[in-house]
């Protein structure tokens, strides 16, 4: 067996055990029970940062609000209604420095609560760009699932994301729901994903 050959053996074998997609089989999702309608796990949401953040008044591991931007469809029916609120998480905040070091922050979605049962996220990602206090915009990368920013300020800037910043999402987990009612999102089941804020 050539070199080369072990390698990209060995390489596979990692890719499996990390629960790569393109490397785990793929498996039909049972069919839900009546009336519930199936979301799969890696399901797209749409969301707005409710409150504004900031590297200079951020804390590691505060939580923020989220809510659902767009509602979520299924089958012809709204499943999570816009307006679902959530929770995302600080990672990491670090305050902008004289020596000319950026402010940072690291972010996090980490649930929907959908009828008091937190249904887990994944994939954060902002939708727009936030601004330095300059007014200055910045990008957003993702790392990890998480939210990386800023790259690039000018001396002392500070990392600031305004409310009602658009950002994306996904279900870390496949999920079964019944269509929202007018009071909004209907809990799942009993043994539906829970909220993970490991990051």
């Amino acid at each position: 067996m050539s070199v080369s050959w072990a390698l990209f053996m060995v390489v596979g074998a990692i890719a499996a055990q990390a629960g790569d997609p393109a490397a785990a089989p793929s498996a039909p999702l049972p069919a839900p029970a009546p009336g519930l309608i199936g979301l799969a796990a890696g399901t797209p949401i749409e969301l707005e940062i409710a409150e504004p953040l900031s590297s200079k008044t951020s804390k590691i591991d505060a939580m923020f609000a989220i809510r659902v931007l767009s509602p979520v469809m299924a089958e012809g029916k709204v499943v999570i209604p816009a307006g679902t609120p959530g929770q995302g998480q600080v990672v990491h905040a670090a305050k902008a420095t004289g020596l000319g070091k950026a402010g940072e922050l690291i972010l996090a979605a980490r649930f929907l609560d959908c009828g008091g049962t937190r249904i887990a996220l994944r994939g954060f990602r902002l939708g727009g760009a936030g601004r330095d206090h300059a007014g200055k915009l910045i990008a957003a990368t993702a790392v990890g699932g998480l939210i990386a920013m800023p790259l690039m300020f000018v001396s002392g800037g500070q990392s600031i994301v305004p409310a009602g910043t658009h950002a994306t999402a996904r279900l870390s987990a496949a999920v079964d729901l019944a269509p929202a009612a007018a009071g909004g999102c209907v809990a799942p089941p009993a043994g539906a994903p829970a909220v993970s804020v490991q990051p």
